[in-house]
């Protein structure tokens, strides 16, 4: 059991560790085993804005598109991060674009020197820390691995990561047991994105909150586990079988992108996105009967266009 190779000489893992192992070991991670798991079947977990249809794709490429404006976008190639196996957002949509790559989550993205990056849901499902105020200070949480079953225990110390990349951010006032959990490795994940000297434009599409409302909104902590279209509070059950995925901090990643030299855009829910920057594709996919109800799907305020988030920017 990769877990158990994996934990200290108290039998222990961060959660880092422990959701790093169950979403990407090679042999027992959940994004490794070759099954499906987007769509609205029974055998899936969850469905996503590429679940709804081609009209996403269309709407992301104009988007992208009109990111680029001053430039010819057949001088570009547009880039999917995080494609799932079955095929990404791009999978048969007239994208303008010179050419369109797609990397699956987990493998090594390579730019090209004119790219425009989209990646959807990629960012929430990366590996994450938790972390708990206790009598006065930040305590980090971990799992003990045994051979009967997996157990939620504080760590002794705040791990490596945590104490370089975020300890001194962490307030010193919170309200007991207030919980957090944050992704160092996906703003890791973004920077290495976005190293090199290539240029063009990054579209993020997830779920998320700013700095501020993760340390008020959220005291029990963002994260949570997605088995057949259900949400479990059990974070620990199935290892592999589950899906594992945290909110984003919004502000973390735009500090990324501009320590990178980006340019970066206000953060937009996904609706206000769409039809400032795919307005033109909007009316084109209107004139289609059968491509309405995927429209609606993902503009209506009850649906995906006020659950996710879009933060874009230009380099």
């Amino acid at each position: 059991m990769a877990l158990r190779a994996a934990a200290d000489s108290e039998d222990c893992v961060s959660y880092a560790d422990f959701s790093r192992i169950a979403l990407y070991h090679e042999t027992e991670g959940y994004y490794r085993r070759s099954r499906p798991r987007v769509g609205k079947g029974t055998a899936t977990d969850f469905y996503t804005s590429v679940s709804v249809g081609s009209v996403f794709g269309r709407l992301i490429s104009e988007a992208a598109r009109q990111l680029i404006t001053s430039s010819d976008p057949a001088d570009y190639t547009l880039t999917e991060i995080g494609a799932e196996p079955e095929g990404g957002m791009f999978n048969g949509v007239a994208t303008g674009f010179g050419t369109v790559k797609t990397f699956p989550l987990g493998s090594d993205f390579v730019p090209d020197d004119c790219t425009v990056i989209a990646a959807n849901e990629v960012l929430d499902a990366q590996p994450f820390h938790r972390l708990e105020f206790h009598e006065g200070s930040w305590r980090e949480w971990g799992v003990l691995v045994t051979d009967d079953e997996l157990t939620e225990v504080p760590l002794s110390a705040l791990s490596q990561p945590v104490q370089n990349q975020l300890a001194a951010e962490l307030p010193h006032r919170m309200p007991e047991g207030y919980r957090l959990d944050i992704s160092l490795e996906a703003e890791s994940l973004l920077r290495s994105w976005c190293a090199g000297n290539w240029g063009g434009g990054v579209i993020l599409i997830d779920y998320g909150k700013p700095w501020l409302e993760l340390l008020t909104a959220t005291p029990q902590g963002s994260a949570r586990a997605y088995y057949r279209h259900q949400q479990e509070s059990d974070l620990l059950a199935r290892p592999g079988q589950q899906d594992l995925t945290t909110h984003v901090c919004w502000d973390r990643l735009e500090g990324v992108l501009r320590d990178a030299g980006f340019k970066v855009q206000p953060l937009e829910r996904q609706e206000a996105f769409l039809v400032k920057r795919a307005w033109a594709e909007i009316e084109r996919v209107n004139t289609d009967q059968a491509n309405r109800q995927q429209l609606q799907s993902l503009l209506h305020p009850g649906g995906f266009g006020a659950k996710f988030q879009v933060l874009s920017a230009t380099r």
